[in-house]
């Protein structure tokens, strides 16, 4: 068999083994967990989704199709106006 990781040959009892040990299956999960952390910062717009911001009016690119707002300033201030309203 080929380890999916290192590219090496080796033999398994499992019909279906991806690695040759148990460091190689954490390294490829370790990539994984990168891949994905890098995807989330924005580092590739792939599923990113173009909006306004509900309180400044910047567009921003959120990771979310629910995001409203560009940054925690402006939720919280959003926040503050909806709460004065309230008490009005």
């Amino acid at each position: 068999m080929i380890c999916q990781n290192c590219g090496g040959t080796y033999t398994s009892q499992r019909q279906h083994g991806r690695y040759c040990s148990n460091g190689c299956k954490k390294s490829a999960a370790r990539g994984r967990a990168d891949r994905n952390k890098r995807d989330a910062q924005g580092s590739v717009t792939k599923g990113r989704f173009a909006r306004t911001c509900a309180y400044c009016g910047k567009e921003y690119r959120s990771a979310s199709p629910r995001g409203r707002y560009c940054s925690n300033a402006c939720k919280q201030a959003a926040y503050r106006v909806r709460k004065e309203k309230v008490k009005a």
